[in-house]
């Protein structure tokens, strides 16, 4: 999801449990899964891709290992 447009990358992966036959049971465990990886996503996706692109993450790789600790109590992924 990171290097797509986030909303397109929802919007493929919710089209994509309508695009197979599954079982009721299947289906059911496959949306509610689809779902919820959404709204562990948030509306900025796992990290955001503005403070990536900031980050010296070769020469600064502490940096990096900062953003991923702060991306998993980000307000908009809770």
């Amino acid at each position: 999801m990171f290097r797509e447009s986030l909303p397109i990358a929802k919007q493929k992966f919710t089209e994509a449990i309508g695009k197979k036959t599954y079982s009721s049971e299947t289906k059911a465990i496959m949306t509610n899964l689809v779902q919820e990886t959404l709204a562990a996503y948030g509306n900025t996706g796992i990290y955001d891709p503005e403070r990536l692109a900031e980050i010296d993450f070769l020469n600064h790789p502490e940096e990096l290992v900062e953003l991923v600790s702060r991306s998993k109590v980000r307000a908009d992924r809770l």
